[in-house]
């Protein structure tokens, strides 16, 4: 049943830690949203890499890793042929393993959004800022490949 799943929507007004049992047997999402969610950044690339062919938009509000980094899984999305769009306000669990990244913010703005609304990621890792930046080309290749309009440079990201 959970292998036609087509989207995921995960939201917790309080935090959530998913663990990886929740998400076992889940392949070809097109959509994933997770919100207020802590996750291990090897459980999530278990989760993103089984439907790297079909995905199409993520969605990632106050996803915290607890491990990992999101270089690793910025990455791998660069790999993702279908996928156009997405959100990302994203950093490191303070109490986590990889808490020592999370004393920076990057301003990000893209996707599906309205133009006064601004997206995050907390890191001082400089490796994630450099994947973040590979992960928008591949995404702006993917669209003009699909013939969707590319983002513009006003969509681009600063540092704060």
């Amino acid at each position: 049943m959970a292998q036609d799943l087509q989207s995921l929507r995960v939201l917790f007004p309080y935090g959530l830690e998913l663990p990886n049992a929740a998400i076992t047997g889940i392949s070809s999402l097109r959509k994933l949203e997770l919100e207020s969610v802590n996750i291990h950044a090897a459980t999530l690339f278990d989760l993103l890499t089984r439907s790297a062919g079909t995905l199409r938009t993520v969605y990632f509000r106050n996803l915290q890793l607890k491990s990992g980094t999101w270089e690793t899984l910025l990455t791998a999305m660069c790999n993702f042929p279908r996928l156009t769009n997405f959100t990302l306000h994203i950093g490191y669990d303070p109490k986590g393993e990889s808490k020592k990244y999370n004393s920076c913010l990057l301003q990000h703005r893209w996707g599906e959004l309205e133009k006064d609304e601004e997206e995050e990621i907390n890191t001082c890792h400089f490796r994630d800022r450099r994947a973040l930046n590979d992960f928008v080309e591949a995404v702006i290749t993917n669209r003009v490949r699909e013939g969707l309009e590319p983002y513009s440079a006003l969509d681009s990201y600063s540092y704060a």
